[in-house]
């Protein structure tokens, strides 16, 4: 924006078979503002021919094709959405077909880009227990077929920060299963990304 202002709900794509990071990758006109103007948007993740865009407590679904002119390009759609259910940060967003998986501040949930269903309720009372969601984060692992959200759980916890609990969800059976923990004093878990070091990005954990 000419103004320089921070514009959190504002969503841009590159030029059609232009690498984004190129110095002229992006058109300054190929924008579009999602939901509620000053909500951040938290995070994005592709899927089934499908970019799901997530804020707070909003859920996008963006579909369509590029195309070779200017502005912006895509369809942009509302997921049906009655519960406030969003995603709190980027690593807190993952696809396992045919779903998406989130957790936010309103808990964790999962959709097929259309419909929104909450997976807090059997969870309830645990989830209540739960603190720190910015620091929340949630994968797909697929030897188990198994969602993992992993999460600060309050009581027990080693320290007042990081994730120590991993709340499983079985995706073949669609039911939650037992908790994994990690409460020694110096095991945590980890998850893999970009990484700033010496000016530039690259790969770290």
């Amino acid at each position: 924006e000419a103004s320089g202002g921070d514009r959190p709900e504002t969503v841009r794509h590159s030029y059609l078979g232009k690498a984004p990071d190129a110095a002229d990758g992006f058109d300054k006109d190929a924008y579009n503002l999602i939901g509620a103007r000053g909500d951040r948007v938290t995070a994005m993740k592709k899927g089934r021919g499908l970019l799901l865009i997530a804020k707070g407590q909003e859920l996008y679904r963006l579909t369509g094709f590029g195309r070779a002119y200017p502005g912006w390009q895509y369809q942009v759609e509302g997921v049906h959405n009655t519960a406030g259910l969003g995603v709190e940060n980027p690593l807190a967003f993952e696809h396992a077909t045919p779903y998406w998986y989130g957790i936010g501040k309103q808990g964790p949930f999962r959709t097929d880009g259309y419909e929104v269903e909450g997976l807090f309720a059997p969870r309830a009372r645990s989830w209540r227990g739960i603190d720190q969601l910015p620091l929340s984060w949630v994968r797909y692992h697929p030897e188990r077929r198994v969602v993992l959200f992993g999460v600060h759980v309050v009581t027990g916890a080693p320290d007042a920060t990081y994730p120590w609990v991993l709340h499983v969800w079985d995706t073949d059976r669609e039911v939650w299963q037992p908790n994994w923990k990690v409460a020694g004093g110096t095991t945590r878990f980890f998850i893999a990304q970009a990484v700033v070091m010496f000016g530039a990005a690259v790969g770290g954990s």
